[in-house]
């Protein structure tokens, strides 16, 4: 890898983007579609429905959703980057 090649810490892939501010890990549709579930069936409290949802998924679902909800600085490319902008659009765009 040259000096101006980077690693994205999303994929793995090459890029020269530079450091910026974003999540710690990409949307993903599996987790965004589950979250939109559990926002429909339980409410905004969804995290305390265990005994329905099942203690391994709510604490999947949980991880997932700090991970995407934590800003830090990293180098994402531009290909995670526009997947997640699609995402989201999709989903999170009110």
């Amino acid at each position: 890898m040259s000096e101006t090649k980077r690693k994205c810490q999303w994929c793995g892939g090459e890029t020269d983007l530079p450091q910026t501010y974003h999540a710690m890990g990409p949307l993903q549709e599996k987790y965004e579609l589950l979250l939109q579930d559990f926002a429909k069936k339980y409410g905004e409290k969804w995290y305390d429905k265990e005994e329905e949802i099942g203690k391994e998924l709510i604490s999947d679902v949980s991880f997932y959703d700090q991970v995407v909800s934590t800003v830090s600085r990293g180098i994402v490319c531009a290909d995670c980057l526009d997947k997640d902008d699609k995402l989201f659009t999709k989903f999170r765009k009110q």
